[in-house]
């Protein structure tokens, strides 16, 4: 539904359940069909889970970060804030 869409503390758990299998299946089905290969990995830093994907497939794996250090602190603070009231998302 909208609300849970919209809810990132229901959200982000959700990615990190769903998207490792998703992406491994990708990165397999692709290395076994095509002429390139997928040969090295580069996650966001807010996926960084997925480095756990290509370390299981023995891809090299980097981490990029682009985000300034206050997007990096709202990203693991803001589940925190919102259940301790201090950001109404409603």
């Amino acid at each position: 539904n909208d609300e849970e869409r919209l809810n990132f503390s229901k959200l982000f758990p959700l990615l990190l359940y769903n998207t490792p299998s998703f992406i491994q299946e990708l990165i397999l089905s692709t290395n076994e069909k095509e002429e390139h290969k997928i040969t090295f990995v580069i996650v966001d830093g807010t996926m960084g889970f997925l480095l756990d994907v290509a370390k299981k497939l023995n891809i090299p794996r980097a981490a990029f970060w682009p985000a300034s250090a206050w997007n990096l602190f709202m990203l693991f603070k803001m589940p925190t804030l919102i259940d301790a009231e201090v950001i109404d998302l409603m």
